[in-house]
């Protein structure tokens, strides 16, 4: 609850998260509604659990638990008697051990999110402002620190200087969805084809935005040619470490950042 006759949930106030979240997120509002029209009622928001703990061991391969089945010579005996019977607690706890707690935020998909720290813009809230590379930093229950009682109310950006080149390139496989494999958001100025300053922010490569700092060193002072988009983009995923199966991003990466610079 933001106010009086004011209630806001699921990703409005925490940003992307997952459906378990936002389906608890919106039965708590609803029961706040619904407390809001009955007299006498004090409305107040539980406080939220913990932050999920790491599990290290969900990095261990592991089998799936097997759901036991009756033999056929029982199962015949009567229509009554399920063909296959319930996990006992310890097998449950076994089973749920082997999912990876990233809490479905393990890289931020977020397009706004990667253009805003490339452009240096600020997020001004009901309570405070910040940046927007603070702004967008992400925990096991969130994509930003908004937090619950808080609202954006306006994004400042700042007005870019003459000689300055804007870009944004992603490249995306569902495009129903459009969710980002890898975005790469630049602002650089040129002045007589040598660039003088530049911030280049890599997207869904990280729970957070990442600026590509490196990359940007690379290329202040020098012109802007293959040889140094080349060399810039080895140094925007030096630090990089994929995981097994994501290790293809790293090439997406530094093919987006060539052509950012370039562009």
């Amino acid at each position: 609850m933001l106010g009086k006759n004011l209630f806001a949930g699921g990703d409005f106030i925490t940003g992307p998260s997952t459906v378990v979240q936002a389906v608890a997120s919106g039965r708590e509002a609803a029961d706040l509604i619904e407390r809001s029209f009955k007299k006498g009622s004090q409305l107040s928001v539980k406080a939220g659990g913990t932050e999920p703990a790491f599990r290290s061991a969900s990095l261990e391969t592991a089998p799936r638990v097997r759901i036991p089945e009756l033999p056929v010579s029982e199962r015949i005996k009567s229509m009554d008697v399920e063909d296959t019977l319930s996990l006992g607690l310890g097998e449950i706890e076994t089973e749920a051990s082997r999912c990876f707690n990233c809490g479905c935020l393990a890289v931020s998909p977020s397009d706004i999110g990667t253009a805003l720290v490339a452009l240096d813009a600020n997020i001004v809230t009901t309570k405070r402002t910040l940046d927007a590379r603070s702004f967008f930093t992400a925990s096991a229950t969130g994509s930003t620190v908004l937090n619950r009682d808080q609202l954006v109310t306006e994004i400042q950006i700042p007005k870019p200087r003459d000689g300055v080149r804007q870009n944004y390139l992603k490249f995306t496989l569902r495009t129903p969805i459009d969710f980002g494999i890898v975005s790469v958001a630049s602002v650089i100025a040129l002045e007589g084809g040598i660039c003088t300053d530049a911030r280049i922010t890599l997207g869904a490569v990280a729970p957070s935005p990442v600026r590509a700092k490196e990359a940007e060193e690379v290329i202040k002072g020098r012109p802007i040619d293959p040889n140094t988009s080349a060399e810039a983009a080895e140094q925007a995923v030096a630090g990089a470490q994929p995981l097994s199966m994501n290790a293809y991003k790293i090439e997406i990466t530094k093919t987006l950042v060539k052509r950012a610079i370039l562009s």
